[in-house]
């Protein structure tokens, strides 16, 4: 019986032993995640400040080291961008961020108001692009604040922050309430309200990744590179697939098929079922398995090289005029074996005269070849151009005598110094021609003139304008037009409106006052229909690359015009402070005023923002007055 019970005593300790040195299926539920964890502001950037002196960027150090411990302990593997009261920049932490294969990123903020009187709402933000891994989770973090008290609501926005917009992997942001609240500060001194916060994300994070996440890779060479207008791409899996979304971001539409390789394991082929023109593409790939997991949106570049390609060469007349003395353009286009342009740029070599000599087209396929002449030239010039051993072409340009005077001009401007193309230039009551690559143009008069009067159209961006040639009667006249931008400081600029089509009578005269200046406009649509239409705008403009700025013009109940700013200020208050200083000048008589807001557009884009908001009674003449008057001032501005 003694020797049974020290039996049964050994089997005991080597169980406990057992259990005690094995992790628990629990402390194990994240082993193989890579998280990356991102306490907002630090160093010389506090961020926000209580009405105490709390400062954010210390409650967001203490919440991600807690964070960081329940991590380790679930088997993740957890880095953090700063571990200490340093300064980094946006640029700084998003280059820590690419140097990882990362599973997911976390960035701990706390919110701020200006307002007295505000609800303690906890925010998180989810990259936009991402609406499966990202977006749940920030889910299950925004039912943890409410859940725990943290905060008197919680939303979930998709976020078009530079963190979140410009991260390759699933990514939130959180604000978990408002410190500003004195309530809520004294909270944020404890201990137990962060290590809940931290639990709050924790459980998050674990809920979304019970089981583990989608990873699928290209094993093809990246960018995928093929001479047919057809492509093969193998995938491989850790799972098996059920679904692809495979969309082409470029010029053309084109149909993918996606399916299993009938090999061991879990390999993919994904092919175009519509032919693809020579250039580069870049193609956006979102998988989901057999178990409900979807991988987090993927991008594939790839280039398609014909291996066939027709050069076409097209002189700028059909031909040169004896004695004809400067340089004689020659548009080069390239074409595949389909007939299509070729988009990329490509070198190539062309002779003429003896000479050889080497150039490139652009990303379009397209240049221009430039004749240097001198006068000497009789009866023809040949030109020959090569791409590769097997695309040549050559031409010949005749010389001969012209009774007419022969006008070879070009049009730049400081916005474009190698020339404008698209200026349609009229010369005569039914007579006009346009620009080519290098602003070049060509007309042939029958008499010889003194004066000829040219009215010149150009793209948007740039003034119209009527010139006077004097050319004293020459033969030969080779003039050179300067033509002036509208307002340099709008072109490259990318500006997003945000208004109801009620509003069309004066916006439309805004809106085009823009795009003329050069700037890129989008009207972001604003589904009606959906639950939270303006959410549902801002998730537009978050995925716009390098957007400016946000304006959204609204109409309510009210006797004033209301100027409102996201309430840290930035361009949007430098923008609204400055149109009504402008106004006030010129005596505008409705009541106005500039204030920080609580509009969603304001706190949930990436990028700029300012609200507009008229009196529902507002005339045109008032709202027209404004409108012109923001323009004036944007160009400076943004």
């Amino acid at each position: 019986m003694k020797r049974n019970h020290h039996f049964l005593v050994f089997i005991v300790v080597l169980v406990s032993f057992f259990v005690l040195s094995v992790p628990s299926l629990e402390a194990r539920s994240l082993k193989g995640l890579f998280i990356m964890i991102d306490p907002g502001h630090g160093g010389v950037d506090s961020g926000a400040i209580g009405p105490g002196g709390l400062t954010e960027k210390d409650v967001n150090l203490r919440v991600a080291k807690y964070l960081k411990q329940l991590l380790l302990a679930d088997g993740a593997k957890v880095m953090m961008t700063r571990d200490t009261d340093l300064s980094l920049t946006l640029p700084q932490r998003l280059d820590i961020i690419n140097k990882y294969p990362l599973d997911l990123f976390i960035s701990i903020h706390h919110n701020a108001s200006l307002e007295k009187s505000v609800k303690n709402r906890g925010e998180v933000f989810y990259n936009a692009f991402d609406e499966n891994t990202s977006r749940k989770i920030a889910e299950y973090i925004s039912k943890g604040i409410l859940a725990n008290g943290l905060a008197n609501e919680s939303i979930v926005i998709p976020g078009g922050f530079f963190l979140l917009r410009n991260n390759p992997w699933p990514s939130v942001l959180t604000e978990a309430g408002f410190m500003t609240i004195p309530k809520n500060e004294k909270l944020l001194r404890t201990g137990k309200s962060l290590t809940t916060e931290a639990e709050i994300i924790r459980e998050a994070v674990k809920k979304v990744f019970e089981l583990p996440p989608l990873k699928v890779e290209a094993i093809s060479t990246r960018p995928a590179i093929t001479s047919s207008p057809y492509f093969n791409i193998i995938f491989t899996s850790n799972k098996p697939l059920v679904f692809a979304e495979i969309k082409n971001q470029e010029y053309c539409a084109c149909e993918f098929g996606f399916e299993k390789l009938p090999t061991l394991g879990n390999f993919y082929c994904l092919y175009n079922q519509t032919p693809l023109d020579s250039g580069e593409y870049n193609i956006t790939t979102l998988f989901k398995s057999k178990d409900g997991t979807s991988s987090f949106p993927g991008k594939l570049k790839i280039l398609v090289r014909s291996s066939q390609i027709k050069i076409s060469l097209n002189p700028i007349s059909d031909f040169i005029p004896e004695g004809f003395i400067g340089t004689f353009p020659i548009s080069l286009s390239l074409k595949d074996s389909n007939g299509s342009p070729v988009r990329e740029e490509k070198p190539f070599q062309f002779s003429f005269n003896s000479k050889i000599a080497t150039s490139s087209t652009r990303s379009d396929g397209k240049a221009i070849i430039l004749l240097n002449l001198d006068g000497k030239q009789k009866e023809k010039i040949d030109l020959s151009v090569s791409i590769t051993e097997n695309s040549s072409a050559s031409i010949q340009i005749p010389v001969r005598n012209s009774e007419r005077t022969f006008i070879l001009g070009r049009v730049i401007s400081p916005l474009a110094p190698k020339g404008l193309e698209r200026v349609k230039i009229k010369y005569a009551p039914n007579k006009a021609i346009f620009t080519i690559m290098g602003g070049y143009f060509f007309c042939e008069l029958s008499t010889f003139f003194g004066n000829l009067k040219l009215t010149l159209y150009p793209p948007p961006g740039y003034k119209s304008d009527a010139i006077v040639l004097k050319t004293g009667g020459e033969k030969f006249f080779r003039p050179e037009i300067v033509i002036s931008p509208v307002n340099a400081l709008f072109f490259g600029k990318k500006i997003a409106i945000l208004a109801d089509r009620s509003q069309d009578p004066w916006i439309r005269g805004f809106v085009k006052s823009l795009m003329n200046a050069g700037a890129d406009v989008t009207r972001l649509r604003v589904p009606v229909e959906a639950e939270k239409p303006v959410s549902e705008a801002i998730k537009q403009a978050n995925q716009i690359q390098d957007l400016s700025l946000i304006i959204s013009i609204k109409q309510e109940d009210s006797k004033t015009i209301s100027l409102r700013h996201y309430h840290r200020g930035g361009t949007g208050k430098k923008i609204l402070d400055t149109l009504l200083q402008n106004l006030l000048k010129e005596k505008y008589k409705p009541s106005i005023a500039v204030s920080p807001g609580s509009d969603y557009e304001l706190g949930h884009s990436g990028a700029s923002a300012v609200v507009i908001s008229f009196p529902t009674t507002v005339k045109f003449e008032i709202a027209k007055k404004l409108l012109d008057e923001l323009y004036i001032i944007l160009g400076n501005l943004i």
